[in-house]
C-alpha cells in the first residue's frame, strides 16, 4: 500500500471517527468497497450517500482528485 493510500485511510478514519482494521483495509479495492466497509462499521449512523459524499470531499480537498463516480479502483486513483 502506497503512502497516499495510507494517508487517505487515516483521513477516512478521522472523518468518520472509526478504525478500519488492517485486514479490512487490505480487502478494500474500490470506493464502493470503502462505503460498504464504513457502513458495516457504523450501521444506521450514516447513510451510504453521505459516506460517499464525504469520501469524495476528502479526495478533492486532500488529494485534488475530482469527478469521481464511486466505482473507481483506489490503487488506480493514487497512481497519478
Amino acid at each position: 500500500m502506497g503512502m497516499d493510500i495510507i494517508e487517505f485511510v487515516i483521513c477516512i478514519e478521522k472523518e468518520f471517527n472509526l478504525q478500519i482494521p488492517d485486514e479490512d483495509s487490505e480487502e478494500i479495492r474500490t470506493i464502493q468497497d470503502l462505503v460498504s466497509n464504513i457502513e458495516s462499521i457504523t450501521p444506521n449512523e450514516v447513510s451510504p450517500d453521505d459516506i460517499r459524499e464525504r469520501i469524495f470531499k476528502i479526495f478533492n480537498s486532500e488529494f485534488g482528485i475530482t469527478n469521481l463516480k464511486g466505482d473507481e479502483n483506489l490503487v488506480v486513483l493514487f497512481d497519478y
